[in-house]
């Protein structure tokens, strides 16, 4: 599946990018504690950014930490199961969460469209346009959605195939 290779690339280079906002985290709250406690001049601009940084870091890992297996799975029920009945339950599984999300990248395009007519802007001494940190979040779900699609198509193929469809990550 070449689409799957294109869709693995841009999850890998996005959560590339993604991991040095830790280091800007650490920077500004550095500089923030180093300012607020040296000089006793703190910059309450750091803690609105890092915040934003924060949920930007989480929403573009999202599909990453899929994609790795790094999400918590509980397999014990699933591991006593014949593997027809524990394939058809994990097709489910993927089935719900893949219409949970899309009703999640709903409200997220909804929430933007919103956000962008009203100019809404954070209510703090920076009053930072909110679509631009909601634009990454929207994007962090939407990749997450994408890579859900491709985790269903193959567990479908896995599935046709007789194989069991609940597999370890390094197995793909």
């Amino acid at each position: 599946m070449k689409i799957q290779g294109v869709i693995e690339k841009v999850i890998t280079r996005v959560s590339f990018y993604a991991s040095f906002l830790v280091l800007v985290i650490i920077g500004m709250v550095l500089i923030e504690a180093i300012l607020r406690h040296a000089l006793l001049m703190p910059v309450p601009i750091s803690y609105e950014m890092s915040r934003y940084a924060m949920v930007a870091l989480i929403a573009l890992g999202l599909a990453s930490c899929w994609r790795v297996g790094g999400h918590v799975r509980i397999l014990s029920v699933v591991s006593i199961l014949p593997v027809r009945v524990a394939n058809w339950l994990r097709l489910i599984t993927l089935t719900v969460a893949l219409v949970f999300l899309i009703l999640v990248d709903y409200g997220i395009s909804s929430l933007l469209s919103r956000t962008l007519k009203l100019g809404k802007k954070s209510d703090t001494l920076l009053a930072i346009p909110l679509f631009w940190p909601q634009l990454i979040m929207g994007i962090g779900f939407l990749l997450l959605t994408v890579w859900l699609i491709v985790e269903i198509m193959r567990a479908v193929c896995r599935f046709r195939a007789g194989q069991p469809v609940e597999v370890e990550p390094d197995e793909y």
